[in-house]
């Protein structure tokens, strides 16, 4: 039996995507927003400001795993 003559005009119906399960826990986020918020001279790194592919570093080392791109959707 195919799944129309099962369920009828119901198969049409829109269902809510669930999407991408996110990569990083709000957890996380939060730590990266924090880190963003400090200098990185207070961090004792040697820059003063940071940039996406820095605070992407810093965060690997840090036990999380973060690409650039989606730094840039932090925020």
């Amino acid at each position: 039996m195919n799944i129309f003559n099962k369920d009828g005009l119901k198969i049409f119906e829109r269902k809510k995507s669930t999407g991408r399960p996110r990569r990083i826990t709000k957890e996380q986020r939060a730590k990266m927003i924090e880190w963003l918020n400090t200098s990185p001279k207070n961090l004792e790194l040697h820059f003063n400001n940071w940039s996406r592919n820095k605070l992407s570093k810093f965060a690997k080392r840090n036990d999380i795993k973060v690409s650039p791109s989606q730094i840039g959707k932090i925020g």
